[in-house]
């Protein structure tokens, strides 16, 4: 009888990709990478999920951060401060996309079928 603590489940696969970075992780040509369960169910299911997003990655589809239109411009404006540019234009362009969001209702908040009154 084992009364220890098993160790979170793994993934190993090989990459024959280009070497990168996926979804905060270094993509090598060998990888080993926690699915952080111990259950093996949950890890069958996260394993599913890794693969369609891999071959997504692989096949140049954009992956949806989920993220606002104002948090994906402070990202940017952040980025251009890292590397040494100007954010002056960058800013009067965000306000203006972040104005036109608005209009069209679909920034700092998701996406919802119409009510009827």
């Amino acid at each position: 009888m084992n009364l220890g603590v098993a160790a979170p489940l793994h993934v190993q696969f090989v990459w024959k990709g280009a070497p990168g970075v996926f979804e905060g992780k270094k993509l090598l040509y060998q990888n080993k990478w926690s699915l952080e369960t111990r259950s093996w169910f949950e890890a069958q299911s996260r394993v599913k999920g890794l693969e369609k997003r891999l071959k997504d990655f692989a096949e140049g589809k954009v992956v949806p951060k989920g993220m606002t239109v104002e948090a994906a411009l402070q990202e940017w404006y952040e980025f251009r401060d890292r590397n040494g540019l100007g954010n002056t234009k960058a800013k009067q362009m965000g306000g203006k996309l972040v104005s036109g969001a608005r209009r069209t209702t679909f920034c700092s908040r998701p996406l919802s079928p119409p009510t009827r009154p």
